[in-house]
């Protein structure tokens, strides 16, 4: 299983891997809803990755839990607890999501954008 998730990770993305690697840590937190939970969940594969790519697997790890982080403000747990805390209706639990997405997005691009120069 590992030596196909090896080779999967570098048919797809290559050295290109590095400015994507934050999108994983996010989509981690996005389906779990727990930083913790996507890096157990994505961390083994940052590592690989790096390791075959021939980069820094530190780099790699951190930028998978910095996207996990900005993963955070979109994942659905936390759209419910913030929508419930401050007494807002369900349809506007919404309009929670859609003002938050487009920070989530920036915050993302940033991460890539870094990630990518510097694992370089």
């Amino acid at each position: 299983m590992r030596q196909l998730l090896n080779t999967f990770v570098n048919k797809a993305a290559g050295d290109r891997f590095a400015w994507i690697s934050p999108l994983f840590g996010m989509l981690g937190t996005f389906v779990t809803g727990s930083v913790v939970n996507s890096n157990v969940l994505f961390g083994k594969l940052q590592l690989l990755a790096a390791h075959e790519a021939g980069m820094s697997s530190v780099w790699f790890a951190a930028a998978n839990a910095a996207g996990a982080t900005v993963g955070k403000m979109v994942a659905p747990q936390s759209i419910a607890i913030a929508a419930s805390a401050s007494a807002v209706l369900a349809q506007s639990s919404s309009k929670m999501l859609s003002g938050t997405l487009r920070y989530a997005i920036a915050g993302a691009v940033v991460l890539a954008a870094i990630t990518g120069l510097f694992a370089f």
